[in-house]
């Protein structure tokens, strides 16, 4: 529902501020122009280091995450909504709940189910630019680049070579679990490119 949504505020900031974290890592890259991170495939998955970035990131992140907007008042709501709900429908046969408690009961748990949604939409947000804001300037001081990773060769291009360290730096700041779907897509996409591999 649009009222679970977080705020125009709440996200055009978020995208505001990636933004700009864009701009400074392409800066700190293009001054920088660090070498492409190249490994041993045979002894090392060329992928490791993106995952490592992505886990270190979410750990770092941990602490200010359990602090940041916490959801903790709208889950005892719920909760006390729900629990509300149960004495009603337990009450006896002989003396039941009145259709308007169970209602306004039902209406209760809704509103706390939407406020709860409303509370984790406008928390993830905000997290997700600082996971994206950190991660462009990791990937970018590192020279990390998943397109140079599953290449043959090193793009000779430094437009594509900035271009996959500053998408890089947003899919690593997306967290694992997207960017373990990303690299599985790759890997398959390389093998069909390559039978060898």
């Amino acid at each position: 529902m649009s009222g679970s949504s977080p705020s125009v505020n709440n996200i055009s900031g978020s995208y505001v501020f990636v933004i700009l974290a864009g701009i400074a890592a392409w800066q700190i890259y293009t001054r920088t122009d660090p070498a492409p991170l190249i490994v041993n495939a045979d002894t090392f998955s060329v992928f490791a280091p993106f995952y490592i970035a992505a886990q270190a990131i979410e750990r770092f992140l941990e602490p200010a995450a359990s602090r940041w907007n916490p959801t903790t008042s709208e889950k005892a709501d719920l909760k006390q909504a729900k629990e509300k709900k149960v004495r009603l429908d337990a009450l006896p046969a002989a003396s039941p709940a009145t259709p308007e408690q169970i209602t306004k009961a039902n209406e209760g748990i809704k509103d706390a189910e939407l406020a709860l949604a409303k509370a984790k939409a406008s928390r993830a947000i905000p997290l997700w630019a600082v996971a994206s804001i950190i991660c462009l300037l990791v990937c970018s001081a590192l020279g990390l680049g998943l397109i140079a990773a599953v290449s043959s060769e090193v793009p000779k291009s430094e437009f594509v070579r900035t271009v996959d360290v500053l998408l890089t730096g947003l899919a690593v700041g997306a967290g694992t679990k997207p960017l373990h779907d990303l690299i599985s897509g790759l890997e398959k996409a390389k093998e069909k490119g390559d039978p060898t591999t």
